[in-house]
């Protein structure tokens, strides 16, 4: 036996083993994630209404010191139009641990700290609403399962990139095992709130409501702010997963959980089957089919090398967003390297249709349409493309009842993000340190820069040609440094153009920042379909996963994270510029 062959047998057996024992470490986690903990809810009655209250979330106050919390609720026989709160611990002290006024309310909910100093014990605390004073017990239990399923957690993803870069795949049936593990994880694991609201758009629309502004029956929250050609998926998928499981379609008031406005993460409250996990199959369907038609793409279009087809598909970053997450970025993606293929090949009408239709899913691949246009040889045959391809959409619009409304709908939540009129930044934008800062008016960066920028990529591009994906990477990065809310999941848009530009180091980095955002910011358990675990709080793994994420979510490591990412952005497009795949505007129009 050669000794290459004995390598690649060692190799396997190494892959083998390291898989292995990261699915079971990893089923541990899981495990305890959906274990339903010692603590009960408990529920009172009073003269003007109902009371429950349940250990919770754990509750931090400083950054060295935390104390497990209490979440309570609170339904009103009527609307209230003040009603006064307050909790106080019973101890030697009695130590007030919550006050607030709650104004013109029937249902409030509320969080307020629990100390436990012992192995087991129970907590009472006296609950003023209004006049009326009500008693409460509550049993906190600690217990090492949270910390041993923390550990799991971390070490299977340890061992299970490490037995993925010893893997000795040869064979091309070796998707097949790949694909029929995506579609199981995409069955059980998914973004919480995320895939709430993209089973519910389809829900709005079979039920009669129109998704895509607020009424009474669609709270803010819920409102589809994206383009539409996703609906038309999600109606189907919901139409098939009521017919697989005979479940009703519910209407669109029944789903508004009445603590929503409170804390939309818990929307599920509303509407959780025991066949969720169908309905989480079918709706993000799509995005599996897209990750695995990314590497045929890469593998068959761009006729990459089978290792780096290989990184794209077993990459953790993008299993997390394709498959396990589900966003409409990894649809677009599909979209945007079709576009760019046959931009590529000279067919422009290809190129546009494929960059239209990702525009109508999400709006990134239209970054390569003003190029398409300069290069095309037939602009108003493709323009006329760009306008068929779009009357779906604006069809959907029409039919749902208020077309005006429904586009400014679009146009509004996707050119500036902000919370009624006040400033915020999320994500991987330098823009965060000014949200932190507690600055409420700035100005919108990307409103006022980002379209002169374009014009000017499109002045170069006219003038220089070059490579189009280098143009596309140079919006994209232009793109994160001027707009205020940088989702981890965009990235996921951008990393397959550094696979077709062999550029490995980009490809990692840029992969590393947002699945480092991820694993910062969101609780493991979050991410758990709620027929599982409905409230992803109350598990032992949940409320250790709580308290680790505020940890790791503070300034201490996001504004180091967020610094670090802006300073790459913006050394990427210099690394671009220094290699004259096109060179600055004004030397471009001279030049020639």
């Amino acid at each position: 036996m050669s000794t290459e062959r004995k390598a690649m047998k060692q190799g396997g057996k190494k892959f083998y083993s390291l898989i292995v024992i990261a699915i079971v470490l990893f089923v541990v986690a899981f495990s305890l994630s959906v274990n339903v903990p010692p603590q009960q809810l408990e529920q009172y009655s009073f003269n003007g209404g109902d009371l429950s209250v349940t250990p919770s979330v754990l509750y931090i106050h400083n950054f060295l010191w935390y104390s497990p919390s209490a979440f309570a609720s609170v339904t009103l026989k009527s609307v209230q139009s003040v009603v006064q709160v307050s909790v106080t611990e019973v101890n030697s002290t009695h130590l007030s641990v919550f006050n607030r006024t709650f104004h013109n309310v029937s249902y409030f909910s509320f969080y307020f700290g629990l100390h436990p100093n012992k192995t087991f014990q129970t907590e009472n605390f006296f609950v003023t609403i209004g006049s009326q004073i009500i008693t409460v017990s509550i049993a906190v239990k600690s217990s090492p399962l949270p910390l041993i399923g923390e550990f799991s957690l971390l070490s299977s993803f340890i061992l299970f990139l490490t037995g993925v870069y010893l893997a000795p795949f040869k064979s091309r049936l070796w998707i097949i095992p790949i694909a029929v593990s995506f579609l199981v994880l995409s069955a059980f694991l998914g973004h919480r709130f995320d895939m709430f609201f993209m089973i519910t758009g389809g829900f709005h629309i079979l039920s009669g409501a129109n998704p895509f502004i607020q009424s009474h029956n669609i709270p803010g929250e819920l409102k589809w702010t994206y383009p539409p050609y996703y609906l038309i998926w999600s109606v189907i998928a919901d139409w098939l997963s009521g017919a697989i499981t005979h479940t009703a379609i519910p209407t669109s008031h029944s789903l508004i959980f009445p603590g929503l406005s409170f804390n939309y993460y818990e929307a599920w409250l509303a509407f959780v089957p025991r066949s969720l996990p169908v309905y989480y199959l079918l709706a993000k369907l799509p995005m599996v089919v897209s990750v695995l038609a990314i590497y045929y793409i890469l593998l068959k279009k761009f006729n990459l090398p089978y290792n780096l087809t290989k990184i794209w598909l077993l990459s953790p970053f993008v299993m997390l967003i394709g498959v396990i997450w589900g966003q409409l970025d990894i649809i677009a993606s599909v979209f945007l390297l079709l576009s760019v293929f046959y931009f590529q090949k000279g067919r422009s009408d290809l190129a546009v249709l494929a960059s239209v239709l990702g525009f109508w899913i999400k709006i990134f691949p239209i970054f390569i349409f003003p190029l398409i246009l300069i290069e095309s040889k037939n602009r108003i045959r493709d323009l006329g493309i760009a306008v068929l391809s779009s009357l779906p959409a604006l069809f959907i619009y029409l039919y749902t009842g208020n077309f005006v409304k429904d586009l400014e709908t679009l146009v509004y939540s996707r050119s500036t993000n902000t919370f009624n009129g006040v400033f915020n930044a999320q994500g991987l934008t330098w823009q965060i340190i000014v949200s932190k800062l507690g600055i409420v008016h700035f100005p919108s960066i990307f409103l006022f820069t980002f379209l002169p920028f374009l014009v000017i990529i499109s002045i170069v591009y006219y003038f220089r040609r070059g490579n189009i994906v280098n143009y596309i990477i140079v919006e994209f990065m232009f793109f994160f440094l001027t707009y205020n809310f940088v989702d981890p999941q965009y990235f996921i848009v951008l990393i397959p153009l550094f696979l077709i530009n062999r550029d490995l180091w980009n490809y990692v980095v840029f992969s590393v920042y947002p699945f480092l955002f991820i694993l910062l910011t969101y609780s493991f358990t979050y991410f758990i379909t709620p027929s599982l675990s409905l409230s992803y709080f109350t598990s032992f793994l949940g409320q250790q996963e709580a308290l680790r994420t505020w940890i790791t979510s503070s300034n201490l490591f996001i504004l180091p994270l967020v610094t670090a990412f802006t300073l790459s952005a913006i050394t990427t497009i210099l690394m671009v510029v220094r290699k004259r795949k096109f060179r600055l505007v004004w030397r471009a129009i001279f030049a020639k």
